[in-house]
């Protein structure tokens, strides 16, 4: 609901100040737009239509994933109608002509504009990342497998205490490479690819829907955390419906079936991950460069006792940019509207990473 209603109050806050207290070139574009569409709720003498989800769509793209609930729309619904009738009692009762309204609307322009910066040297960024880097890491391709675990079984409940046995490593991954092969045989000879998962996979979490894993890209850190470098690799060489051999990983032999070939993400699918993963590291080339290497000089002697500011690490570049994996998916929050006086304006200001909530 908190996300929901700060993404009305930024959407007022937007037209506030475009119009300054008053209508501005585009504040009658705003309002077409608002009222594109079908209608999708009344209250008393306000309305949303479809073309109000939209532009605050545009304004914080979160939203597209919210609205995609019947239960996340009506919240979002709601709160719109509640901001609406608020909105419009305030231009009944003369509120935007107040000069501390007008302060506050003027604020919220300085803020938006310095994020609206901030978010154009994001958004060329990571286009500029997805276009050399699409074929490697955000090349994907939709699996199932069958897991013989190598490790050994975890002590049951009642032998807690227990020293437990050494395990024999190789006797295990013998015993679970026998198992592979048999695997593979009898799918080999005919026997559906779900029955083999149900009979022979010790992977729990996938048993029950045919082992899928899903997508799976090159440079997961997960994966390779777990050793799939080489499942991986075979995967994306294979033909759909293909079944790989045992493969070895770091958690035992993996037989490997392709549900769909691999397929390049579609930058729109992708761009939210990458601009998360790219964020700081492009605010802290953007300073760089508009500061010109200057560091904070402070006029005020209290300021001055509290010592120089931390500076952000300095920004990898070139080849040491941030992996962005096609799987991780961070919902970045909605932008929350910024306080009334100066100083917590540039709070704001500063709040451009969306790792703090992407």
């Amino acid at each position: 609901m908190k996300a929901s209603r700060y993404a009305v109050t930024s959407l007022l806050a937007l037209s506030l100040a475009a119009c300054g207290g008053g209508k501005s070139a585009g504040s009658g574009s705003l309002e077409s737009d608002l009222n594109k569409g079908k209608a999708l709720a009344e209250l008393g003498p306000v309305d949303i239509n479809e073309g109000y989800l939209e532009v605050l769509s545009r304004v914080n793209p979160n939203i597209s994933a919210q609205i995609k609930t019947p239960a996340g729309k009506k919240r979002l619904i709601d709160s719109l109608l509640e901001q609406e009738l608020l909105y419009k009692e305030s231009i009944n009762r003369g509120i935007p002509s107040k000069p501390e309204v007008q302060e506050k609307a003027a604020l919220y322009e300085r803020v938006i504009y310095a994020q609206a910066v901030l978010d154009d040297a994001v958004d060329k960024k990571a286009k500029e990342y997805y276009d050399q880097n699409k074929e490697k890491e955000f090349s994907r391709v939709k699996v199932a497998h069958i897991l013989l675990k190598t490790t050994p079984t975890p002590p049951a409940p009642g032998d807690k205490g227990k020293t437990p046995a050494q395990p024999d490593t190789k006797a295990l991954e013998a015993a679970a490479l026998k198992k592979a092969q048999e695997a593979k045989a009898k799918l080999a000879g005919g026997a559906a690819w779900e029955v083999a998962v149900t009979e022979y996979s010790d992977d729990r979490g996938t048993k029950t829907r045919g082992g899928e894993i899903g997508l799976i890209s090159r440079g997961d850190r997960r994966a390779e955390r777990l050793g799939w470098n080489e499942l991986i690799e075979k995967s994306f060489t294979m033909k759909a419906g293909e079944i790989s051999d045992p493969i070895l990983a770091k958690d035992g032999y993996h037989i490997v079936k392709v549900l769909e070939v691999a397929q390049v993400a579609p930058y729109e699918e992708v761009q939210n991950t990458i601009k998360f993963k790219l964020r700081s590291q492009v605010k802290n080339e953007l300073m760089a460069n508009l500061t010109k290497g200057k560091t904070t000089e402070y006029k005020d002697e209290s300021l001055k006792a509290l010592g120089a500011p931390a500076q952000p690490p300095a920004p990898a570049g070139g080849a040491d940019a941030p992996s962005v994996q096609v799987e991780a998916k961070p919902a970045a929050p909605a932008p929350a509207a910024p306080a009334a006086d100066p100083k917590a304006a540039e709070k704001k200001t500063e709040a451009a990473a969306p790792g703090k909530q992407p």
